[in-house]
């Protein structure tokens, strides 16, 4: 008995984990150029018309100056703590 309880937990963190990083790979490059019309907002000269921009025209001047990868910037960091926070938060939620 004790054993299905903790596979039914390691089954709900494993899903947490999962769809945390799956939301974050859909949402990082948003955050990514939300973060950088923030700190462009504080600069001089032509990083400061990226902070004037709406997000799909600062959306498509990443992908024209840097591709795919520059909406990814940073991303392993994000990968690599959110599996655990979600895992944790779904596993939380589901035994509170």
């Amino acid at each position: 008995r004790l054993y299905a309880g903790v596979q039914a937990a390691g089954r709900v963190m494993l899903s947490g984990g999962v769809s945390g990083v799956a939301a974050r790979v859909c949402t990082h490059p948003f955050d990514t150029i939300k973060s950088r019309q923030q700190v462009a907002g504080s600069l001089d000269g032509g990083a400061r018309r990226l902070a004037r921009a709406s997000m799909p025209t600062a959306l498509l001047s990443v992908l024209r100056d840097e591709g795919v990868a520059g909406l990814y910037r940073g991303f392993g960091a994000v990968a690599f703590g959110v599996p655990f926070a979600s895992a944790f938060y779904f596993g939380g939620y589901e035994w509170s």
